[in-house]
């Protein structure tokens, strides 16, 4: 889980919203203008790592645009990659899942009934609580807070623990997802419900609880094979520009992919792209809180590439995007991701399995290749809106 890693040993380049941009000012923090893949100019933080807690309260908060690397090669990150792209999914996730529970809370017999009961204090979306007031009730309910979380958990788990299909490992993640789940309801649902507990209105709400969280636990599965697929694509994308940088360095030699092994070529490489300062570029741009409609919990992920191979990417991922593959397992597929043995065409193939994923849990995909003419970059674009 990328949540166990406190660090991602990434240097990245954070751009903010209006709203990030705004706290920083507010706050006397140093802004600088970045120069983004696409040639755009915009205000933000580059960091040489970054926590996972600080990562997931700013995109919690509607303070990040985009998260963005500048690399010769990601091929030595492939697990810190895998660590931000589910942290980030998984945030996404977190924040839906607090919006979508709050929203069965305030449509469920529970609320109407208080709503009718006390005409001047109704709750709705546009109720502001007083915090301190909100945090002294929950702090005075805190030992029937495990209550309510069991009510809620205990059916969904041990469908979970009685799901043969899964490997202890992947119980674990689940369990661990359930949690930071319940984490993400908002205070004022845990005071109404420890209160409420017993009442007939009080098992209505904890069903539907309960089948969203059955909902999102499956939704996790999307961060996994996102992650991974996305791996592979980079490793796809990099031999490629490699192969391409590699004939040019050396039109005497007849380059194949099996040569890219070979330490000296590789650095060689590397010294030329950073003195070219043609770098490989993986994009993350976070939805935030802007005026456009439907833009929420979307994720926009792109790979840049200066590569000549625009044409044959394109048809590469046309190609198996629509192609029904055989099952595997995910676990060996993880496994075998993490060598260099695996074919750089893997992460290819397993579009089709996310498309399949998406498609099942009501999660929008898109996936295209363009071109930036004049930065000279072919993009390969992942939408998903959960």
């Amino acid at each position: 889980m990328s949540e166990k890693n406190p660090v991602i040993e990434l240097p990245v380049k954070i751009t903010l919203t209006s709203e990030g941009i705004e706290w920083f000012i507010k706050h006397k923090r140093q802004l600088q203008r970045l120069r983004m893949a696409d040639g755009s100019l915009e205000y933000g933080i580059p960091l040489a790592n970054i926590t996972a807690a600080s990562l997931q309260k700013m995109i919690n908060i509607d303070y990040i645009a985009a998260v963005e690397l500048a690399r010769t090669e990601f091929t030595g990150k492939r697990r810190q990659i895998i660590d931000l792209t589910k942290l980030i999914v998984y945030r996404i996730l977190y924040k839906k899942f607090e919006h979508e529970t709050f929203r069965a809370f305030l449509d469920s017999p529970l609320i109407q009934r208080w709503n009718r009961r006390y005409p001047s204090r109704i709750i709705d979306v546009h109720s502001s609580f007083n915090q301190a007031y909100v945090e002294n009730l929950l702090m005075s309910v805190a030992p029937q807070l495990p209550l309510v979380s069991q009510d809620i958990q205990e059916p969904v788990l041990l469908g979970v623990r009685g799901d043969r299909s899964l490997s202890e490992e992947e119980k674990q993640i689940l369990y661990f997802l359930s949690d930071r789940y319940m984490i993400s309801i908002r205070n004022i649902m845990w005071c109404v419900l420890v209160k409420s507990r017993g009442q007939r209105e009080y098992n209505t709400i904890i069903r539907q609880l309960q089948g969203l969280l059955t909902e999102y636990l499956a939704r996790g599965r999307i961060a996994e094979y996102l992650a991974l697929m996305l791996n592979e694509l980079l490793t796809f994308t990099e031999t490629s520009h490699y192969l391409e940088t590699a004939r040019r360095l050396y039109p005497e030699r007849r380059v194949r992919i099996q040569d890219l092994r070979n330490g000296e070529m590789r650095s060689a490489i590397r010294r030329h792209m950073q003195e070219h300062r043609d770098l490989l570029y993986l994009s993350y741009q976070v939805s935030g809180k802007g005026p456009s409609i439907g833009t929420e919990n979307r994720l926009r992920i792109a790979v840049f590439n200066r590569t000549g191979e625009h044409n044959a990417i394109k048809q590469r991922i046309e190609d198996k995007v629509d192609r029904k593959l055989p099952g595997r397992a995910l676990a060996d597929f993880y496994r075998e991701a993490l060598t260099w043995e695996v074919s750089p065409e893997l992460g290819l193939n397993y579009l089709s399995y996310l498309q399949e994923e998406c498609g099942k849990l009501g999660v929008s995909l898109d996936s295209k290749v363009t071109q930036i003419l004049s930065r000279e970059l072919t993009a390969v674009n992942l939408t998903l809106q959960f």
